[in-house]
């Protein structure tokens, strides 16, 4: 998007643009010809349509209701951790014993076999720090391992069903047996280890709880001609390592997190001279995307805005130093996203004076608490659940610039005019300025050395602004000549010339100190004329522009 974009005041005189409307121009008026002639160097008729067109991926150029021209700057998404990086289902250890009372002691030898049947419960250990009360989980990775450990002199075998951990709706069992040998008493141990992929952890204990863990265990003795002693035991080792969620529920307690910090430029206001510079309704809008299933506050870490002589200005006001509640899904909207706007406006910020301030680029980063403490009803995450905050500069064109100056160089692709010697001349601009801003005009000629030639139009040169209403707008355009006499020398001097330096000075108003609004359909009109004498015999002309 060109410099000159901060009001687009200078589309009617970036002539090197001219060229693509060549196949459209309008002269205005007509040059009096008498026995003189008039050469049109540029003519056109341009809105400010024609000129917002934007280069950038990160610009887009849009309009009001009213038409007022909206440039908006969009910056780099930043994002929170993914929520299996803030949240963790540490690896559990469950430890139970099956012992025996004296009852079975005894009996045993006279029996031969004796089966035993135990419900155990223990809890699931939240993370470290944490006062997480978990309902329910869908495992995506983990292992599920299983050790039985016994002393019993006797044959054996164990089934257990793992009543909170079920896949395709069943629980987990396991089975496995052992022979005791008589030669080899002591401990024998039963290892076995299970994938928990796509597995359902339940740990309400069927609604009536939280935090448990609970499974079945029947042992089946069979006598082989050893007694059973009150130091015998089968002892159950269950760990559930490395569990990893892929959607989690339950009541969580707070965490943490902080994003990058992240930039967007303003191509605006790279190194431009403004004595004044206000615009009346810039804002800053960052869009907040959560798919955590519980509520968010998001702070503004940094907002700071960098001018190009490296200067920093920090956004203040009540936007930066509240923090926004960020909505999240409902239970029934597992997966979704929910957006929350918070709108930075000089109605609860600096922006204006941010504006003012010419920055050339907008320093951002957020933080933020995920996961209320103490939640009176379940919630949820996803292990992808994370706040994403979208983040766009709001700039309509309502306001006003004192003395923005500017300087641009163009190439006239002049050929020379090497046939026909001009008389004095007179170089006319006529111009229809439907623009609510005032122009002062310099042209400086210069050669292929870069000499100066010729300057036109220099100190007095003025486009009036077009007429404007109590809100702003333009309702009538001015109309405009500008005339400046030149010797013989000079005209030839112009018609020669390589290149065109062009330097304008613009006010909104006549002064700089009035606010206007910028249309989409906002029109200037200009016609740039030599008006000279040929000598007699002249048959032609072979120089363009």
């Amino acid at each position: 998007m060109r410099q000159g974009l901060i009001f687009l005041i200078l589309i009617f005189l970036s002539i090197s643009c001219f060229n693509d409307f060549e196949k459209d121009l309008e002269r205005i008026g007509t040059p009096e010809w008498s026995p003189q002639v008039g050469l049109p160097f540029l003519s056109g008729s341009f809105t400010m349509e024609d000129y917002v067109d934007a280069t950038s991926e990160e610009i887009t150029v849009s309009q009001s209701e009213d038409g007022v021209v909206i440039i908006e700057y969009i910056g780099n998404e930043i994002t929170s951790d993914y929520a299996e990086d803030l949240i963790e289902v540490p690896t559990q250890s469950f430890s139970k014993q099956i012992d025996f009372n004296n009852d079975q002691i005894i009996d045993f030898p006279i029996s031969g076999s004796l089966s035993v049947s135990r419900n155990f419960d223990d809890d699931i250990t939240p993370e470290a720090g944490s006062t997480d009360v978990i309902d329910s989980v869908y495992l995506k990775a983990g292992t599920l391992l299983i050790q039985i450990e016994t002393n019993v002199a006797a044959d054996g075998d164990i089934a257990l069903t793992i009543n909170t951990l079920l896949r395709d709706g069943s629980p987990i069992s396991f089975s496995s047996g052992w022979t005791y040998d008589p030669a080899n008493p002591g401990t024998q141990t039963i290892n076995e280890s299970i994938d928990l992929a796509n597995v359902f952890g339940d740990f309400t204990k069927n609604g009536t709880t939280t935090n448990n863990f609970n499974f079945d265990a029947t042992a089946n003795l069979v006598f082989k001609g050893q007694p059973l002693s009150p130091t015998d035991y089968i002892r159950i080792n269950i760990e559930i390592v490395n569990p990893k969620f892929q959607l989690v529920y339950g009541k969580f307690s707070e965490r943490q997190f902080e994003t990058e910090l992240e930039s967007v430029g303003l191509g605006l206001f790279d190194s431009v001279a403004i004595e004044g510079f206000y615009l009346n309704q810039p804002s800053v809008e960052f869009e907040f995307s959560s798919s955590y299933g519980v509520p968010v506050e998001a702070k503004i870490v940094a907002l700071d805005a960098v001018n190009s002589d490296g200067d920093v200005l920090p956004f203040s006001g009540p936007a930066i130093t509240n923090p926004t509640e960020v909505s999240g899904p409902g239970l029934d909207e597992v997966g979704s996203t929910v957006e929350t706007t918070l709108i930075i406006d000089k109605s609860n910020s600096n922006i204006t004076d941010i504006i003012s301030f010419l920055p050339t680029e907008l320093n951002y980063q957020f933080s933020g608490t995920v996961l209320s403490p103490g939640p009176a009803f379940t919630q949820f995450v996803l292990d992808t659940s994370r706040v994403t905050g979208s983040y766009k500069v709001v700039l309509p064109l309502d306001g006003r610039v004192a003395r923005f100056e500017n300087e641009t160089t163009v190439e006239t692709n002049s050929g020379g005019g090497e046939s026909t010697a001009l008389g004095e001349s007179k170089v006319i601009l006529k111009s229809i300025n439907g623009l609510p801003i005032k122009v002062g005009l310099e042209l400086i000629f210069l050669d292929e050395a870069g000499n100066e030639l010729i300057t036109l139009f220099k100190d007095d040169a003025a486009l009036e602004p077009g007429e404007t209403d109590l809100d702003g707008f333009v309702i009538n355009p001015r109309e405009h000549v500008l005339e400046q006499s030149i010797l013989a020398d000079d005209a030839n001097h112009l018609i020669n010339a390589s290149t065109i330096v062009i330097k304008s000075v613009l006010n909104t108003g006549e002064t700089g100190e009035k606010i206007v609004k910028f249309r989409m359909t906002d029109e200037v009109q200009i016609a740039l004329f030599l008006q000279t004498t040929l000598p007699i015999g002249s048959t032609g002309w072979n120089f363009t522009f």
